[in-house]
């Protein structure tokens, strides 16, 4: 009776893996939909690889070797998960940070999936009881087995207080879910420990990222779904926290970019293929700007990129990648017409103590005085 729950509850955990990763089809790729879909992707090979190994113990003691396989795959990955899950919450808790700083707990869960990779492989590779054995190709609990789980349920209660003492920092839309998020995960893990007989430790994490989903990925309202870069709304808290940090030794750049003759493309191939315009130049500007650059759509057709980066050098080669990358997408091959895109772009002036709006209008007079240049270049439209 056991055995048979222990299958029903991973069928039903297989099942609803498989339908959030369905929801994830299509979904813009931020940071941190894209921890969040490596996640999922993670779980469910995990919960396929414990559901072959049990069922080869079970039925087919002849193919031994999968079992083996799959209980060696759980024990090796299960804390990358962990991992994952806790930078999943630190997209959520610094998001406008510098990308380089990492909080002591993700050092400490990379260092502890490591050793956790290193010890289960050696153990494996030995036949070593340390965290699990076989005896008569049955399943045993080894030496050090509740050593690891401690380890695992450390890392997450780290993670859990992480989130406690940053949850000012987090939307408060989305604080609850976020603090309650690896609770969730702890408890699952414990059950697991106590019970041993069903696989409760991917139950808890199923049940919790079907929250997520529900209370975050489908509502965060800091994304542009059309072009899956930030909105105005948060580019601009962006904006407003380099200018009150900005010194002038260490400024920032930041470019304004707009789409030329864009009504005209609307008007005369319609909003979809205005939409796919839109698509493809929120894909350069981010590819070009890389981890320095963060992009937001700030209205139908303009994008506003904030560069953090003092060296004025770096930013101006990142304007000069765009516009030749630009060159490379519109093609009249590819849309029917040629496509143009102008471009304002400066170093914040920190003694001219602009405020975020006033850098704004800077950029836009910039952005004109280009596109005057453009004015009679896209003939093809």
């Amino acid at each position: 009776m056991e055995l048979s729950g222990w299958f029903i509850l991973n069928f039903y955990s297989l099942v609803i893996a498989v339908i959030l990763l369905g929801f994830q089809v299509g979904t813009k790729k931020t940071r941190s939909t894209k921890i969040y879909l490596h996640m999922l992707l993670l779980l469910t090979f995990l919960i396929v690889a414990a559901t072959v190994d049990k069922f080869c113990e079970v039925y087919y003691p002849e193919y031994f070797f999968i079992t083996r396989l799959g209980n060696y795959l759980t024990f090796a990955l299960d804390p990358l998960l962990l991992f994952l899950i806790l930078a999943y919450l630190d997209c959520w808790i610094v998001p406008n940070e510098d990308k380089k700083k990492n909080p002591v707990v993700m050092w400490l869960a990379r260092i502890y999936t490591g050793l956790n990779l290193l010890f289960v492989t050696i153990g494996e590779v030995f036949q070593l009881p340390f965290f699990y054995y076989y005896e008569n190709q049955v399943y045993h609990r080894g030496d050090y087995f509740l050593v690891r789980a401690v380890g695992n349920l450390l890392l997450c209660v780290f993670g859990w207080l992480y989130v406690i003492r940053n949850r000012a920092y987090i939307n408060k839309n989305y604080r609850n879910v976020m603090v309650g998020y690896p609770v969730i995960i702890m408890l699952g893990g414990l059950l697991q420990v106590v019970s041993g007989g069903l696989n409760l430790q991917y139950t808890g994490f199923i049940l919790s990222n079907l929250i997520l989903y529900i209370g975050v990925q489908r509502g965060d309202n800091t994304i542009d779904y059309l072009t899956g870069t930030v909105n105005r709304q948060t580019l601009e808290r962006q904006l407003e926290r380099l200018i009150k940090n900005a010194i002038p030794e260490r400024s920032f750049g930041a470019a304004l970019l707009d789409v030329d003759h864009f009504k005209l493309i609307n008007d005369t191939y319609g909003h979809a293929v205005g939409d796919k315009v839109l698509m493809e130049l929120a894909e350069v500007i981010q590819k070009c700007a890389g981890d320095m650059g963060t992009v937001g759509r700030i209205g139908g057709d303009e994008f506003l990129l904030v560069l953090e980066e003092y060296d004025e050098k770096k930013v101006r080669e990142v304007i000069h990648n765009i516009k030749q990358a630009i060159t490379l997408v519109r093609t009249p091959k590819k849309y029917g017409f040629e496509f143009g895109v102008s471009i304002g772009w400066s170093m914040y002036d920190v003694p001219a103590e602009l405020s975020a709006k006033e850098f704004q209008k800077t950029l836009d007079v910039l952005m004109y005085e280009e596109k005057e240049t453009h004015h009679h270049e896209h003939a093809g439209i």
